[in-house]
């Protein structure tokens, strides 16, 4: 069995792996962040410590709620977090977006004095001012300037909150989570429901409510969070499905190094990464599945199509992938739905760009596209930078595994979201 922290090795492998992938930390956030609202007991097996995760666990101490985690498995214990009574509680929250986001709506309406969370430098610039927007016309009492959020006791709580998706969907996410919290129906509104970014996301929060007897209902451009009499006594055994995020990377260095990797299917199908599949299909990039598991086919791979274009706004990590993809083989790519690209760990537009030139080739980027020209050659020595970007980071390791000269400026920050 190779572990997935084994990836960027050199050494001789069996033509097929089997590899185990560490669960998503897109769904764990997200029970971590009910085990706030809900007195319940949970254990999360195939637990994922990556950083985002940490970072939601330190939080969750500050708050007084207990948990353990034993092997593989967390347990969050089966009590209430206790109510911030000092008059001033100050927590840093360095890079992890989905943590902010998804803790904002619980400690603004809290029943506490006042809290300040300092934040990196990078996740102060990512998107949170309509989310702060949402929830102070909602009763909230926060203020953000110069990399600090200053959140003061609530004035009311309404039970309708008007959200906009076009920059991330999680805002929407953390509201939904919030509404089950709450005796009454809470009503999201969303204006432009249509063009939300990632709305797969959305579903995974909704599979993940039912689990907590919470009943979602859709009409048109709203989401209504239905409460509930039932009091939920039982622990919740969750056994966390592997984060397809990370999963992308192992079709890329399977398909790079023509060795199957057998990776566990996932059981729920929410995971936006989990279309990737279907991505390379297009591309002919064909896979083997089995009942549980599945690998690219590296007997069954035809030739990577020239000048094709595609959109990924519903699957926008994966588009630094399917960029590198199609640069290495020598083809023409338009991708469009990048414009939430700037507002991640790094402006990954410009960084797919100034790579692929230091590589030697080139391409052409607008507000929500990016077009990638044939090299035409081996791409030349360099040092791939990786802005601190785990993203890139993931994409140029597997890279490297091919083009053994190249150089990665630094690698550490894969930790973000893989261990």
């Amino acid at each position: 069995m190779k572990s997935h922290g084994d990836l960027g090795t050199n050494t001789c492998v069996p033509y097929r792996i089997d590899t185990e992938i560490k669960g998503s930390k897109s769904i764990i956030n997200r029970f971590l962040c009910m085990s706030l609202y809900h007195n319940i007991g949970i254990s999360i097996c195939n637990i994922n410590l990556c950083d985002d995760v940490i970072e939601m666990l330190e939080i969750l101490k500050v708050i007084g709620k207990h948990f353990e985690i034993k092997d593989d498995t967390l347990e969050i214990c089966h009590e209430k977090p206790f109510t911030l009574l000092m008059n001033e509680y100050t927590m840093g929250i360095k890079n992890a977006g989905t943590v902010l986001r998804f803790i904002l709506p619980y400690l603004a309406f809290a029943e506490y004095k006042t809290v300040i969370i300092t934040l990196g430098d990078r996740l102060s610039k990512r998107p949170i001012v309509q989310l702060i927007d949402c929830l102070n016309r909602a009763g909230a009492n926060i203020s953000f300037e110069n990399d600090v959020i200053i959140i003061r006791k609530h004035r009311y709580i309404k039970n309708v909150f008007v959200a906009e998706g076009n920059e991330t969907s999680q805002f929407i996410s953390s509201l939904m989570m919030f509404g089950t919290s709450r005796n009454v129906v809470t009503k999201i509104v969303i204006p432009d429901f249509q063009n939300v970014v990632s709305k797969s996301y959305i579903k995974m929060t909704e599979s993940i409510l039912y689990k907590f007897n919470i009943e979602i209902k859709y009409i048109d451009n709203e989401i209504y969070i239905m409460p509930t009499d039932l009091k939920l006594t039982d622990k919740l055994n969750i056994i966390c499905d592997p984060d397809y995020s990370t999963a992308c990377y192992y079709f890329m260095y399977s398909y790079l190094m023509q060795k199957e990797i057998y990776i566990k299917k996932i059981t729920d199908l929410h995971q936006p990464d989990y279309y990737f599949i279907d991505v390379l299909k297009k591309y002919n990039i064909n896979f083997i599945e089995t009942d549980d598991s599945i690998s690219v086919d590296v007997d069954n791979i035809g030739d990577f199509p020239d000048d094709t274009s595609i959109d990924m706004g519903d699957m926008p990590d994966q588009i630094i992938t399917l960029a590198f993809m199609a640069f290495i083989n020598n083809k023409k790519i338009y991708i469009n739905g990048c414009h939430t690209l700037n507002l991640k760990e790094s402006n990954r537009l410009e960084g797919i760009s100034e790579n692929i030139k230091r590589l030697g080739g080139s391409s052409f980027i607008t507000e929500n596209s990016i077009t990638i020209f044939p090299l035409n050659s081996e791409p030349k020595k360099c040092i791939l930078t990786t802005f601190d970007d785990h993203r890139f980071a993931m994409t140029f390791m597997v890279l490297k595994q091919k083009y053994t000269y190249l150089e990665i400026d630094n690698i550490d920050c894969v930790r973000k979201s893989f261990i």
